[in-house]
């Protein structure tokens, strides 16, 4: 493509990032509806902790670390260093934020266990806003240092600390690291 062509369609350097950070959005949803199906199957087949566990190991155990995601993650990253200049990224991150946010509490809602005292104590925007700063927070670390924690360890924990808000402690089997059961949880409930 010819420079006149490109700035024909995009005047500006921030257009072409506007336009490549929904690109990218759009194949990440394309892809995960080939894996898992459309929004309503997934919520259809699985419950929110199942999304939320599947979320956690995707990000600590990614089965191909160089593709979209990483693509996606090093460019939402451009756009918050950008935000308190630019009004327009910074609106696209909070509705896409927005968007997942609303997903999961509104998914969280209808399979919530309501006898759960930490599902009284929280709301499921509350839980949704938890979740996906826990989400950024392990992205972050990663991205500046891939080597930052044991993955598997992080995992177990993450599940660890999340499983109350989502599950009774007798109807889940306790997260495994290394064939052991995670050492806080072996203190308390054994």
């Amino acid at each position: 493509m010819k420079r006149g062509q490109l700035t024909y369609y995009f005047p500006t350097k921030e257009d072409i990032l506007l336009a490549v950070f929904d690109r990218l959005l759009f194949l990440m949803y394309h892809r995960m509806e080939a894996v898992d199906g459309t929004r309503e199957e997934r919520l259809q087949n699985h419950s929110a902790w199942e999304c939320v566990q599947r979320l956690l190991k995707m990000i600590l155990h990614p089965a191909h670390p160089d593709d979209l995601d990483g693509e996606f993650h090093a460019l939402q990253y451009t756009f918050l260093a950008q935000i308190a200049h630019r009004e327009d990224f910074r609106q696209r991150l909070a509705s896409l934020y927005e968007e997942w946010r609303s997903g999961m509490a509104g998914h969280w809602h209808e399979t919530a266990v309501p006898e759960l005292p930490l599902v009284r104590a929280a709301t499921p925007r509350i839980l949704a806003s938890f979740v996906q700063a826990l989400v950024h927070g392990l992205l972050v670390q990663l991205s500046a240092d891939p080597e930052a924690f044991d993955r598997e360890e992080m995992l177990a924990f993450c599940i660890g600390v999340l499983a109350p808000l989502f599950v009774s402690p007798t109807s889940s089997p306790r997260p495994r690291r290394n064939g052991h059961p995670c050492r806080a949880q072996e203190d308390s409930r054994d």
